[in-house]
């Protein structure tokens, strides 16, 4: 009696077109048996899963999906949110890193503004008129007249 082929060994099939139960065990890292199991019907396991979707450059999620272990709309996701408290201190660093790396107006070699900010836009103009604004020369303390 020939047992129905799981949805999660069609997903295989195709990955590995071709390729002999031995070949893909070999390239996934583990034994041949669990190939015959999933052909015979049984559930994967969630490592092996997992162990085969990044030994043949797979989405990890839809591996997941295709061995119903989770729904086909999580595997769909696109985005998981973590609160900071969730993120480890070397995680969080390392973002703010990327952010500061990758913000607008960073140089090439990150080091400082690529062009003179507008301090116009900081605060009101004040009744002395010594804002710099875009443009115009930068006032200098030397530059300011002193009371005799």
């Amino acid at each position: 009696m020939q047992s129905k082929q799981t949805r999660w060994y069609e997903y295989v099939r195709r990955v590995t077109e071709g390729m002999s139960a031995k070949e893909v065990a070999e390239r996934a890292g583990f034994d041949q048996s669990a190939m015959t199991r999933w052909k015979n019907g049984m559930n994967a396991d969630p490592k092996f899963v997992v162990q085969f979707a990044r030994a043949f450059h797979q989405n990890v999620l839809l591996a997941l999906a295709e061995a119903e272990l989770i729904s086909d709309k999580e595997a769909d996701l696109h985005e998981v949110r973590m609160g900071l408290e969730d993120i480890s201190t070397h995680m969080l660093l390392e973002e703010l890193a990327r952010r500061i790396d990758n913000s607008p107006g960073r140089t090439a070699h990150g080091a400082g503004l690529s062009e003179d900010p507008d301090y116009s836009k900081l605060s009101d103009q004040d009744g002395y008129d010594l804002a710099a604004y875009k443009g115009e020369h930068n006032i200098g303390h030397d530059d300011i007249p002193h009371e005799p």
